[in-house]
């Protein structure tokens, strides 16, 4: 029988072999800070994918807007906005202002989510007024940059943020009460364009800019129509407003100083709507011959991608967890890896990547000592350990983990996890927000399920002290040929 130590305030795991096994979850939000051990893989949240959207205000080019009801409009300004915000009351879930510079570029986005506060200054990035580095995480959002955009979610699951350099996008997964740029989701924008433009606008000192009339001619309708209807029309996100977007097309194209040239904003925004589908004939749009948009250059070995993965596979993590949609931008082509060790950013062969221990690199093939006098080889992105039966020790102490391989990192979770898995034992903890005014998060929970396989024999140890059995209360000492189940101390249980 194998002996394991469960504190409710600290989680010890012993296992036969040293082999050394990192603590996964079943839902991933991403370690915080740059605390996270080197050897963590960047956790996804997966939640956007599981939640209905409920509508998308965006903006692009140099002065495209489209509202949440659909309507499309077009101004310039260098004035201050509020682009999104939950207005049914003061000091609502959120509040996204944005400037724009001359030139059509993004200069600021400020935002007030969930009480903390983002300021977006190029590609610079300020939470809370502290500038932070991507990917970066706290209890209440996620940041991280995906191909040629940032991307913010929140942990309540109300809305997600994307932007790059002229484009931005909000995704409501709620029917809030909205004002701002973004409309509602009924009549707001309507005919009167122009005073909800200068509603939106914040401070009185900048004049309020005037909606332009789209320019109409007989060669840009052609010429959008047939490339917007070759490859982009199917696209779930584009066919319900596909007539809007050939007419914003045209317009690029029939203006004064216009043309092919003018329309490639309004044909990279399309094929962002479209990556919500996945692969698709929009990726090939760059390389129709009528089109003169020129393909983005890339590092490298990198290759630029319309349909590239949400999370490159790296010498960290060679198998990441994919959001449902891809992302544009540069990547590393087929059967290379993204180099996120040694020589950062570079793409090199699975066999050339690094690998990294306690915060050392260590080139492929190098050989460093492992638990108990075993051996460990960098080899093809990661460690090959020979075999040394010695016990290893996996800690959970509140938002802190330590894993079988002694490294440490914090992860702010309010959710499930499991620490421990193999054919003979399951080992789950379950950490949330301590609540009664404590800060940080608490472990709640553990679960043992000693055959993998099986849901029977599943124990259940409480914070509160209660133990249960496959649902049944357990009281006092507990045996049985597997297990023994005892209050080691007045704060601790053991089994």
């Amino acid at each position: 029988m194998k002996l394991i130590l469960l504190y409710l305030a600290v989680v010890l795991c012993f296992v036969g072999k040293g082999a050394a096994r990192s603590p996964t979850t079943t839902r991933t939000p991403t370690p915080s800070t740059s605390e996270k051990a080197s050897h963590v893989p960047e956790a996804t949240p997966t939640y956007s994918e599981a939640n209905e959207v409920a509508g998308e205000a965006t903006m692009w080019g140099k002065d495209k807007y489209k509202a949440l009801n659909g309507h499309i409009f077009s101004f310039e300004s260098e004035c201050t906005f509020t682009f999104c915000r939950d207005c049914a009351e003061p000091g609502g879930d959120f509040n996204i202002e944005i400037k724009k510079h001359k030139n059509g570029d993004i200069e600021e986005i400020k935002a007030l989510i969930d009480d903390v506060e983002i300021l977006v200054v190029r590609n610079s990035i300020s939470v809370n007024e502290e500038r932070v580095k991507v990917p970066f995480s706290n209890k209440m959002i996620h940041i991280k940059k995906q191909g040629n955009h940032y991307s913010l979610k929140t942990r309540r699951r109300i809305l997600s943020l994307k932007w790059s350099k002229d484009k931005l996008s909000l995704i409501l997964y709620s029917h809030y009460t909205t004002c701002g740029l973004c409309g509602n989701f009924d009549s707001v924008p309507g005919d009167d364009v122009n005073e909800h433009i200068a509603s939106s606008k914040i401070s009185n000192d900048c004049p309020s800019p005037l909606s332009r009339s789209n320019e109409v001619c007989e060669d840009g309708v052609q010429y959008c129509d047939k490339i917007i209807e070759t490859y982009f029309e199917k696209c779930s996100k584009v066919s319900p407003l596909s007539r809007e977007y050939k007419n914003v097309c045209a317009d690029e194209y029939c203006r004064k100083g216009g043309g092919k040239q003018t329309t490639c904003d309004t044909y990279s925004e399309l094929a962002r709507l479209c990556a919500y589908d996945g692969p698709g004939d929009y990726e090939h749009w760059r390389d129709d011959s009528a089109v003169v948009c020129a393909k983005e250059q890339c590092p490298g070995k990198h290759i630029y991608k319309e349909c590239g993965p949400s999370n490159p596979p790296t010498c960290s993590n060679v198998a990441p967890f994919q959001d449902s949609e891809c992302v544009s931008g540069c990547t590393c082509p087929e059967g290379y890896l993204l180099d996120d060790i040694g020589e950062k950013g570079k793409c090199v062969l699975k066999e050339k990547c690094p690998c990294e221990s306690n915060g050392k690199v260590y080139k492929p093939g190098k050989v460093r000592e492992g638990p108990c006098g075993s051996r460990c080889t960098c080899q093809e992105a990661k460690w090959s350990c020979t075999e040394a039966r010695c016990p290893g020790i996996c800690k959970v102490e509140g938002s802190s983990f330590t894993t079988f391989d002694d490294n440490k990192f914090s992860h702010p979770g309010d959710c499930h996890f499991l620490a421990v898995h193999n054919d003979e034992i399951s080992i789950s903890v379950e950490i949330h927000p301590c609540g009664n005014g404590q800060t940080g998060s608490c472990l709640t929970s553990v679960m043992v399920l000693q055959n993998s396989s099986s849901s029977s024999n599943r124990y259940v140890f409480n914070r509160d002290g209660t133990v249960t059995k496959d649902g049944v209360i357990i009281k006092g000492y507990y045996y049985s040929d597997d297990v023994q189940i005892f209050n080691s101390s007045s704060s601790y249980m053991q089994a």
